[in-house]
């Protein structure tokens, strides 16, 4: 039943994103897009728009953490959704901000900044697109489903993370925020310590970083993978 309703959910959202586009796609202002959320009210737009204070804050406790200068970084997220990440690198003075994200009213959002380049595309097959060598930090928040790794299904996670390690600098930070199923108050996969998703990550050299306060949260967010690129 609960993957009938993932199913279920999946269609809705691609059909909305479809429905979006069609709008979105000839827009090159950021007051014809506010125009247009104040008519659509995208919900999922909406719902991110009202956590951004704090999007913000989860994304400098990590910083912070981690002691990470963002000034004269090449940034790339994966998911940014609202775009959180990008403004506060810009008020860093990051030399490169990109982003990728597959749904359109964020990806239009964010595009429209004018600071920022971004790809839209899946980011699960496609990131051979980008540039390799590139980023300084990557940051990956929510966008990747810790379960959907597990069974090998959907798409190899050893072969997701030689994407993404591709893109990065030889002094890169990769910094991975795994989103895990669960029914708000019990995780689906109890022990993230001990399971196919981690035990990859950790053979492929990330390190799972202390809890950091106001950044990871259970049941959804209970760790963070870092990996730093040396070559």
């Amino acid at each position: 039943m609960r993957m009938l309703r993932i199913i279920l959910s999946h269609f809705i959202k691609r059909a909305t994103w479809a429905y979006h586009s069609i709008y979105l796609r000839s827009m090159n202002g950021m007051e014809q897009f506010l125009s247009y959320i104040q008519r659509s009210k995208p919900k999922n737009f909406i719902f991110y728009k009202d956590l951004s204070s704090q999007k913000r804050t989860e994304f400098l406790a990590v910083m912070d953490e981690l002691g990470i200068n963002l000034k004269g970084t090449r940034f790339l997220d994966i998911g940014p959704a609202y775009g959180d990440s990008l403004d506060i690198c810009r008020e860093k003075e990051a030399a490169v901000i990109d982003f990728v994200e597959y749904d359109p009213v964020f990806f239009t959002f964010n595009k429209l900044k004018g600071y920022t380049k971004g790809y839209q595309l899946n980011h699960l097959w496609k990131l051979k697109k980008l540039q390799g060598n590139t980023y300084d930090i990557i940051w990956i928040k929510g966008s990747i489903i810790a379960d959907f790794f597990i069974t090998g299904k959907i798409v190899s996670l050893t072969r997701w993370l030689t994407q993404v390690e591709a893109l990065a600098s030889p002094t890169c930070c990769i910094i991975i925020c795994p989103f895990w199923f669960n029914d708000e108050q019990k995780r689906n996969i109890e022990d993230v310590r001990h399971n196919a998703f981690t035990d990859i990550m950790l053979n492929r050299g990330y390190v799972i970083l202390p809890s950091i306060e106001n950044h990871n949260a259970d049941p959804a967010f209970p760790v963070t993978f870092m990996k730093k690129i040396t070559l």
